[in-house]
């Protein structure tokens, strides 16, 4: 058994203690999915952590989807624990500015490899919530604050299009992240020629044509992908050196 870790006065750190000692836990148990994880108060005497910090962490993880609540059964392990690394790094309040064009990229190469199945399976329904997305995207471009808002609710309105548990799961936790680093300080409109690669995929699904949809997807993320793309770079500070923009953790305030 691990040994216990000494308490630490700032709260967030005890929380990822203990949830270091989760993983530990389940590795050296050789836990799998369905299985139970120790009891609160087990875990409260293991980690010597207080039981604020224990729930706090119980509670990211029921967040993450990675356990969940049974009755007289207690927190059953719901997906594997070393996906949860990668919903920890996400759920940071500043992430180092190289790293955004990784997550960024990935996120556009998720969506364009799901492009097939999405067009394959929208429905009627599908494109009418898409258009009323776009109406109101439309609606908003000299709005950056709401208009990216609506951007996030149209790209997970796609990839909700293709059934994938795994990648809906994905995208769940890629949303706060780009949430955090949205330019909301932004001080003008969204570009036309953004808003008219939405328009023309929502117009592809509407009239069911499988080669203009995918070849909008394509032109929707090309410049995305790449994790050194220009719009992922740090912003010039005064002094020529790279300096993050406010609340943006170092993206440039650009749509594309």
């Amino acid at each position: 058994m691990p040994k216990k870790r000494k308490e630490d006065p700032n709260p967030v750190s005890s929380t990822d203690q203990v949830l270091d000692w989760l993983q530990e836990h389940v590795q050296a148990h050789d836990m799998a999915i369905g299985d139970t994880l120790p009891k609160e108060e087990d875990i409260v005497r293991e980690t010597g952590m207080s039981r604020t910090s224990v729930r706090e962490a119980l509670t990211r993880l029921r967040a993450f989807g990675v356990v969940n609540s049974r009755k007289k059964r207690g927190m059953i392990l719901t997906r594997p624990m070393a996906l949860l690394n990668f919903a920890r790094l996400l759920a940071q309040t500043h992430i180092a500015a190289p790293m955004i064009g990784h997550i960024g990229g990935f996120r556009s190469a998720v969506e364009m490899g799901f492009a097939r199945e999405i067009f394959l399976r929208a429905t009627p329904r599908d494109a009418a919530a898409l258009r009323a997305i776009y109406t109101r995207m439309a609606a908003q471009a000299a709005e950056p604050a709401d208009w990216y808002r609506l951007d996030r609710d149209f790209h997970s309105r796609l990839i909700s299009i293709t059934g994938n548990k795994l990648a809906i799961w994905f995208w769940q936790l890629l949303d706060p992240f780009f949430e955090f680093t949205t330019p909301h300080d932004m001080d003008r409109p969204i570009p036309e020629v953004t808003i008219e690669k939405h328009r023309m995929l929502v117009e592809a699904l509407e009239q069911r044509n499988p080669y203009v949809f995918l070849h909008s997807m394509e032109v929707h993320h090309l410049m995305k992908v790449s994790y050194d793309a220009p719009m992922y770079q740090p912003v010039p500070g005064p002094g020529g050196d790279a300096a993050a923009a406010p609340g943006v953790a170092g993206r440039k305030g650009s749509a594309a």
